[in-house]
C-alpha cells in the first residue's frame, strides 16, 4: 500500500520517487522513502526487466588499489577477492556458523570492528557467539587480514588530504580524527568517499537510466 500510495504521485505518474542526500560520512541515502528497506520480493517485481549491477566487496577493491597505488601489497585482501565464496563458506564451516554471519564479521573488520571476546563491547562476538567467535579469532586467514587491514589501513589513512587538523576523503568532506578507533574510523571515511565519488560519477553519466542506485555497504542496484 505504500508503493502504491506513492506511485500515485502528479511529480512522477506511476513512478516511485526516490531522492538521496548525502551524508557526514560521504555516503548516499535515500531521504523521501527508504525503498532499500523494501522485502526483497516487492523490488524483485518492481525491478523486473532491469539489469542488477553489483559492485561486490567495493570497500576491500577499494582499500586493495588504494593500497598499490601507495606501493603496498595486500595479499590476504586480494586473496579474499578472489575467492569470497569459497573462504565464507571454509570460515563457515570451521566456526559452526551461516556464511551471510562470516561475510558481516569480513566486513566488520575492515570497519574497524575488534576481536574483543564480550558481545556487549564488540559487533563481531555479537553476531558469531562465544564458541564461534573463538574460532574465528584464532583461524590463520583471520590473523592474517586483520594484520594487513591494520598495517595497509594506516597508510590509506596517512594519504588522506589534511587541512586545519581534519582529514578529507574524495568527496572534499572535512573530519577530525576520533579519539576512539580514530585510525578505522578514517580508513571507513576515506573509503566511502571513494564509494561515493563512483556513484556520484555513474548518477551522473547515466542518471537517465537509473532506476534505483542502493547502497547498503554489500552492494549497489541499479
Amino acid at each position: 500500500m505504500r508503493l502504491l500510495r506513492l506511485s500515485r504521485n502528479t511529480l512522477c505518474a506511476g513512478s516511485i520517487p526516490v531522492q538521496y542526500r548525502q551524508v557526514s560520512t560521504g555516503r548516499l541515502v535515500e531521504g523521501l522513502f527508504y525503498l532499500q528497506s523494501t522485502p526483497r520480493e516487492v523490488l524483485s517485481a518492481a525491478l523486473t526487466g532491469f539489469w542488477d549491477y553489483d559492485i561486490k566487496n567495493a570497500h576491500f577493491g577499494i582499500f586493495s588499489q588504494w593500497a598499490k597505488k601507495l606501493g603496498k601489497r595486500t595479499p590476504a585482501v586480494d586473496e579474499y577477492s578472489r575467492n569470497k565464496a569459497e573462504i565464507r563458506c571454509g570460515l563457515a564451516q570451521h566456526c559452526g556458523a551461516p556464511p551471510e554471519d562470516i561475510k558481516e564479521c569480513l566486513i566488520a573488520l575492515l570497519y574497524g570492528a575488534t576481536l574483543h571476546p564480550d558481545p556487549e563491547q564488540a559487533k563481531i562476538a555479537q553476531v558469531l557467539g562465544e564458541d564461534a567467535h573463538a574460532l574465528f579469532k584464532s583461524h590463520p586467514f583471520v590473523t592474517r587480514l586483520r594484520a594487513e587491514i591494520k598495517r595497509v589501513g594506516g597508510a590509506i589513512v596517512n594519504d588522506l588530504p589534511k587541512h586545519s587538523g581534519r582529514y578529507g576523503n574524495a568527496l572534499g568532506i572535512y573530519v577530525r580524527k576520533p579519539e576512539k578507533n580514530g585510525t578505522a574510523a578514517l580508513l571507513c571515511h576515506g573509503l566511502r568517499g571513494v564509494e561515493g565519488k563512483i556513484l556520484k560519477c555513474v548518477i551522473e553519466r547515466f542518471g537517465q537510466d537509473i532506476l534505483l542506485p542502493i547502497v547498503t555497504g554489500k552492494h549497489c542496484l541499479s
